[in-house]
C-alpha cells in the first residue's frame, strides 16, 4: 500500500464535549493516512493466501491523544539505542540454515503482510509496486530492552521482533507488563545519539504547541 498523503489534525480545545478540562496532552488528535487499501474477490474466507484483485482509495485513521502522538513521532524504534538491525540481520542468517528456522522466517513476513501498515509498506515497495518481503525484514531489529523484559519472564531467550517504525508499547507480554505509563511516557525508549534526540525533540515540541494553541 503506498500512503499518498497524510493530515494530523490536534485539538487545542482545553475542554471536552461535556465541559471538562483538558491538559494539552490530552486533547484530540487524529493521524488520518490516505491510502489505496488492497480488494480481495472470492468466494471463501478472506486471509493472508486469498488473491488480491485491486484496490480502491481510501483512509485509514487513528484517534489518539496530542501527548500519545507526540511520543510516537518522538520514539520510534529506529533512532532508540536498543534498536538492533545488525543483530536481527545475524538472526535472520541463522533462521536461513535451517527448515524450522525458514518456516519461522516465513510466519514472519506473513505477519508483515497482514499487518496492512501502510506506512511501513510505502517503505518496502519494490519496482513492480508489490511489497518486497526481503527488504522489509531486512529493515526489522531486536528491540534488546523487550527481550530482556521477556527472557526475564519466560527464560526462553527469545528476541522481540520490531519494525523501525514502530514505538514502545503500552502494555507488553499480553497486559501484564506495563511499558508506557503516565509517569513513563517514554517507555523504554533511549535516543541512540545526539541527533535522534534533537529530531525526536523538535517533533514532540511542534505537536504539543499546536495542542496548545500556539504556532509551531
Amino acid at each position: 500500500m503506498e500512503v499518498k498523503d497524510e493530515v494530523i489534525k490536534i485539538s487545542s480545545s482545553p475542554v471536552d464535549d461535556q465541559g471538562e478540562h483538558l491538559e494539552p496532552e490530552e486533547r484530540p488528535a487524529a493521524r488520518t493516512q490516505m491510502t489505496d487499501i488492497p480488494v480481495a474477490l472470492g468466494t471463501g474466507p478472506a486471509g493472508t493466501d486469498t488473491p488480491i484483485q485491486g484496490a480502491v482509495s481510501g483512509a485509514i485513521s487513528t484517534q489518539t491523544t496530542a501527548g500519545i502522538l507526540a511520543s510516537l513521532f518522538r520514539n520510534q524504534c529506529a533512532t532508540c539505542r536498543y534498536f538492533d538491525n545488525r543483530g536481527m540481520r545475524a538472526y535472520i542468517k541463522i533462521l536461513r540454515s535451517s527448515v524450522s528456522g525458514r518456516l519461522e522466517l516465513n510466519q514472519i513476513y506473513s505477519e508483515l503482510i497482514a499487518s496492512r501498515n501502510a506506512e511501513f509498506h510505502d517503505l518496502h515497495t519494490g519496482q513492480d509496486g508489490d511489497f518486497d518481503g526481503d527488504h522489509a525484514l531486512m529493515s526489522l531489529g531486536i528491540c534488546r530492552a523487550l527481550s530482556d523484559i521477556s527472557n526475564g519472564i519466560h527464560h526462553d531467550n527469545d528476541p522481540v521482533i520490531v519494525t523501525p517504525i514502530g514505538t514502545c508499547p503500552t502494555n507488553f507480554d499480553d497486559g501484564k507488563v506495563l511499558i508506557r505509563t503516565p509517569s513513563n511516557p517514554d517507555g523504554c525508549y533511549r535516543p541512540r545519539d545526539e541527533d535522534a534526540e534533537k529530531f525526536g525533540s523538535r517533533s514532540f515540541d511542534s505537536i504539543m504547541q499546536t495542542a496548545q494553541g500556539k504556532k509551531g
